[in-house]
């Protein structure tokens, strides 16, 4: 059973109590008597429902024979071929390929020249400046190793005496084993120093040998 006949038989159930007021009894189903508002109620749901069940109805659809076409009717078109003649036929001809000229390949030569010379140059600028590097630690080593003649331990009539320490060109010296206080100075190249003593003065100390420091009044102190 589909819903529009549901629906129908709904209806038309609801529009018969509203049309007869109640009282109506089919077997074990039985309508009692209801007032005149509820009537019209139930008759409007009845004829709602019934509108709806038509509306959802299925409209019946007519069947359209189709008309058979015969044979004679369908018309012959003929398609006649257009002759092509023979110095109308097309050629595909592959243009020659154009080969790059002289002027091109100069051009491209003088500028993977060029690009070679300034590689060369790169390359003898970066040796140079390595090379100056090298120059300048060797330098630099050479005045450390000389720096160092004057640092270390030196004697004063065969005791131990002042303590040198150098820190790239200034120095300085302990003199605590004499009960004094310690010296400052600078070297002044590789065989002269010079030393302020706070408790003294300053004095220019000579290196007359690779163990020896000379001094203004005479005093030498060595290294052994």
């Amino acid at each position: 059973m589909t819903l529009p006949i549901v629906l129908t038989i709904a209806g038309c159930a609801a529009l018969l109590v509203g049309l007869l007021g109640g009282g109506v009894k089919a077997k074990e189903i039985e309508v009692p008597k209801i007032s005149l508002l509820p009537r019209i109620v139930s008759s409007l749901t009845g004829l709602v429902l019934i509108g709806v069940a038509i509306r959802m109805s299925p409209l019946p659809q007519a069947e359209v024979s189709p008309t058979p076409i015969l044979p004679s009717e369908i018309p012959l078109i003929q398609v006649s071929a257009t002759p092509i003649p023979p110095n109308e036929v097309l050629s595909t001809e592959v243009p020659p390929t154009i080969a790059a000229s002289p002027t091109a390949n100069l051009g491209l030569a003088m500028t993977a020249t060029a690009f070679s010379v300034q590689a060369t140059q790169m390359e003898s600028t970066s040796q140079a400046i390595a090379a100056k590097q090298r120059a300048i630690e060797l330098t630099q080593t050479a005045v450390w190793l000389k720096s160092q003649i004057w640092a270390g331990q030196w004697y004063w009539n065969g005791s131990p005496g002042p303590v040198i320490s150098v820190d790239g060109n200034a120095l300085r010296i302990d003199m605590s084993v004499y009960g004094r206080p310690a010296a400052t100075g600078r070297i002044l190249n590789e065989s002269t120093i010079e030393v302020t003593f706070p408790d003294d003065a300053t004095y220019i100390g000579k290196l007359v040998k690779p163990n020896q420091i000379q001094w203004p009044n005479g005093t030498i102190w060595e290294k052994f």
